[in-house]
């Protein structure tokens, strides 16, 4: 039993110690495969991720933006103005813009959707636009990120917003000077003519396209397609010609593409017969009777009266034969219903029976 046991303490002793000198070698092996693994995984990584970004710096993308900056200069509140931003890839891979975006008040971009890939060698372009809504000098950025070594690039906008000054309305207005016309009295079958002057005192050109009269006698002179421009005038001629006696009355439109269209102008006037000129004389005759020779009878009265409508102008009163005409001291008017009194007397130089006339000379057609 002593000797079994002797043995069992020689030989497990000696199989520990072989153990004991194999497990260095072991862990050395497994910490050399360890770092070649990872060698290996690393290397892969690295040529897996290199084609993204390019073969070292000569095959990467590289934007350039044309202009560097933007000013807008002066734009009025409630305007807008537009700057074209051009993006040329100078790379020899793809540039791949993923965001693009501006800020500041005002400031906006357009014309550009992002993702957007831009070829080797070739550009893109985009609007940068300042629509400014308060007065005042303004900025902002443009902010562009992309693959390109020069990965994230910016451009600056500025500009100033003015007052705004709306434009005016477009008016258009046309006055007729003066706005009515009187003719007073016209002989019937007789014209009278007026003219009036139309201004257009609008800010726009008035293109007048017609003229129409009510009232009977009223005409004007024809104006259509006539063109009025701001502050310009044209003339109108109106006329009246009555056909009967009587006041007459009528308007005179004037059509036009002028807001108070139509223009109107109100026109009177009074027809009245035709002048005449008659004288009438009374008695019709005269009767002396007896008278001695060489004697003078008294005066017989005979009356001369403008029988017409206009003024009668009498020249000349006599009488032939030992009649004699007084009371008449040379060239007389008569108006209208006016009369002239002459004395007509009888001085016979011998006995005989004597007749004559009493010739009155005027401008009367009668006499």
């Amino acid at each position: 039993m002593t000797t079994n046991a002797h043995k069992q303490n020689h030989s497990v002793p000696t199989a520990i110690g072989t153990i004991r000198q194999q497990a260095p070698l072991n862990r050395g092996i497994f910490a050399l495969l360890s770092i070649l693994a990872a060698i290996l995984i690393f290397g892969f990584v690295s040529v897996q991720a290199t084609p993204a970004q390019g073969f070292g710096h000569g095959f990467r993308a590289r934007a350039t933006l044309t202009p560097s900056s933007v000013s807008f200069g002066n734009v009025a509140t409630g305007g807008s103005s537009t700057k074209t931003i051009t993006v040329q890839n100078t790379g020899s891979v793809s540039l791949r813009l993923s965001s693009l975006t501006a800020t500041g008040k005002g400031f906006s971009v357009s014309g550009l959707s992002t993702p957007a890939t831009i070829e080797a060698g070739a550009s893109a372009t985009f609007s940068a636009v300042f629509a400014p809504i308060a007065a005042g000098a303004a900025s902002g950025t443009i902010s562009i990120s992309t693959n390109a070594l020069n990965s994230h690039m910016a451009l600056t906008m500025t500009g100033t917003a003015t007052t705004s000054t709306p434009a005016p309305t477009p008016t258009q207005l046309l006055a007729p000077s003066p706005a009515s016309l009187s003719f007073g009295s016209v002989n019937v079958s007789a014209s009278n003519s007026l003219g009036v002057t139309l201004t257009n005192s609008g800010n726009s050109s008035v293109t007048i396209s017609g003229v129409t009269t009510k009232g009977t006698g009223f005409t004007a002179s024809a104006m259509g397609a006539v063109t009025v421009a701001p502050n310009e005038t044209a003339t109108l001629t109106v006329m009246f010609n009555p056909t009967t006696a009587g006041a007459v009355s009528g308007t005179v439109s004037v059509a036009s593409n002028a807001t108070n269209s139509p223009a109107s102008i109100s026109v009177s006037g009074t027809g009245v017969a035709a002048a005449t000129t008659a004288i009438t004389v009374s008695p019709a005759s005269l009767n002396f009777g007896d008278q001695n020779e060489n004697t003078t009878s008294g005066s017989d009265t005979v009356t001369v009266t403008n029988s017409g409508t206009a003024s009668v102008t009498i020249s000349e009163a006599q009488a032939g034969g030992p009649f004699a005409v007084s009371g008449f001291s040379g060239s007389t008017t008569l108006s209208a219903n006016q009369s002239l009194t002459l004395g007509v007397t009888f001085d016979p130089t011998a006995g005989s029976s004597y007749s004559d006339s009493l010739t009155i000379t005027s401008t009367a057609p009668s006499s």
